[in-house]
């Protein structure tokens, strides 16, 4: 069920941000010349339909979630390229022609590729001069800043949406490493007070027993363990939820979350 909520919403994000790209010009859309604003929205936007997804079904930032959004903030911006070009006209002589009915797909690249050169040039100090050997290679180059721009910044919304922690000392957000869930509560309680009190390493022999007694598809009552950790200080934070089964319904309650520091972080990396 998760998954269909997120695809729809997926689609449905990306579909809006297409729409509004075109209607705004967002894909080639600059600040400071070469700043892929416009992409990055788009990316962004893609990304906000899988992130109120996650929120929704109380799931967490998991790597295939990441890969989806990622794969739609640049499905999103090529679709407004695309949508642009098959309504783009151009005027030959005293005629005026839907662009795709004069040139090719590699003629529009190029007409990309000179636009966004002019773009760059118009936004430059005027004693800032492209050289015309450069021309080429600087439109290229705008249209890869683009395309990352639109996947980059897919992760940072998925990570303010969704809550996951910014380490201010290292600039990036915490990363998922692991979403367990056990049904055994106690020895979740016993891994959480080992961990308080600095005790390494009878903390990963407790979370060996947390980690085997999984939850199954007929379990009714089971616990959820969540952690993200910066990748760099190892800083991190636990979350600790009750989850039910229903009719058809999966309840999660939020029971308790633990902010690690760099030593104790450090610890959970032995679990």
């Amino acid at each position: 069920m998760s998954a269909i909520v997120t695809f729809v919403f997926a689609l449905l994000s990306a579909a809006g941000m297409v729409y509004a790209g075109h209607y705004f010009r967002l894909a080639h859309s600059h600040v400071l010349a070469f700043l892929p604003v416009g992409a990055m929205v788009l990316g962004g936007g893609a990304a906000l339909g899988i992130a109120l997804a996650v929120r929704l079904t109380r799931s967490y930032d998991t790597p295939g979630h990441r890969r989806l959004a990622e794969l739609f903030g640049v499905l999103t911006y090529l679709a407004v390229v695309f949508v642009d070009y098959q309504t783009l006209m151009v005027r030959v002589g005293a005629k005026v022609f839907p662009v795709h009915t004069v040139w090719g797909p590699l003629g529009y690249v190029q007409y990309m590729i000179e636009q966004g050169v002019l773009t760059a040039a118009r936004q430059l100090p005027d004693f800032l001069v492209i050289p015309p050997r450069a021309a080429v290679g600087v439109g290229i180059a705008q249209l890869i800043l683009e395309l990352l721009g639109s996947l980059v910044v897919t992760g940072w919304v998925i990570s303010l949406v969704t809550d996951v922690p910014f380490c201010w000392r290292n600039r990036r957000f915490y990363a998922l490493r692991s979403v367990v869930e056990t049904t055994n509560a106690a020895a979740v309680r016993q891994w959480e007070k080992a961990m308080q009190e600095r005790r390494p390493i009878e903390a990963r022999a407790i979370f060996t027993r947390v980690r085997s007694d999984r939850a199954g598809p007929t379990d009714q009552d089971w616990t959820r363990v969540a952690l993200h950790q910066c990748e760099v200080c190892h800083a991190s934070r636990v979350r600790i939820e009750r989850r039910h089964r229903g009719v058809g319904i999966i309840q999660t309650e939020p029971a308790e979350e633990i902010l690690f520091d760099e030593a104790r972080g450090s610890a959970l990396l032995a679990s």
